[in-house]
């Protein structure tokens, strides 16, 4: 039940549920904050134990379980993963997809991911090339420890569009370079990516004035 505290054995279950099933189970909607919870707790725990006797019996259990439920959390996620990637992947074909057995945390990735691909493909059926938004180099004077801040350019370049990042954007890979966008980095992008991410609400259009 939502809520409840979770441990070694509703882990283990759920890793065998995901690990049998072509599709994914359904989990509780804070599944990953319970086992964050948990891991803490056993953390604390065994942070305890081994400074009062780091090599007591307890210490020894606390440090195996850990070690059992870091390894199958990481499993879990790397079953979801792939099928929450394939699952975007239809649904960037057009499919139709039940994203109801996906926690709200899993959901925002997958919506994060369904915008890359949305954009990957719009440019492989040729609707805008994207190419690197680039800054002016920053004056040679500038010292390591005070570099002076990166400039976006003031006019987007032909058939390009200005944006402001609302929010930081999964790194995606575009014909030639990879993007790494933060909050309030503005940058400009051809229309079909800037479109993509002005739908989704992570970016605004900026119109400079002339």
């Amino acid at each position: 039940m939502a809520g409840d505290e979770i441990g070694l054995e509703q882990v283990l279950q759920v890793y065998r549920g995901e690990s049998r099933r072509k599709g994914l189970t359904t989990l509780e909607p804070d599944f990953w904050e319970r086992v964050q919870a948990y891991v803490a707790g056993l953390e604390a725990d065994l942070a305890q134990e081994t400074a009062r006797d780091p090599n007591s019996a307890k210490a020894a259990l606390l440090r195996d379980e850990l070690k059992k439920v870091l390894k199958r959390r990481e499993q879990i996620w790397q079953y979801r993963g792939r099928k929450m990637a394939l699952m975007a992947w239809s649904a960037a074909a057009g499919a139709t997809t039940d994203t109801g057995v996906l926690t709200p945390l899993e959901a925002e990735s997958f919506e994060e991911l369904m915008v890359v691909l949305d954009a990957s493909r719009r440019r492989v059926f040729g609707k805008g090339e994207v190419g690197p938004a680039k800054a002016p180099p920053q004056p040679a004077k500038a010292k390591a420890d005070n570099p002076a801040p990166k400039q976006a350019p003031t006019h987007p370049a032909k058939d390009q569009v200005l944006l402001r990042i609302l929010e930081d954007v999964p790194p995606f890979v575009g014909l030639d370079v990879t993007y790494r966008l933060r909050k309030q980095d503005v940058v400009s992008l051809p229309p079909d990516l800037a479109q993509v991410l002005t739908e989704k609400g992570t970016a605004e259009e900026i119109h400079p004035k002339i």
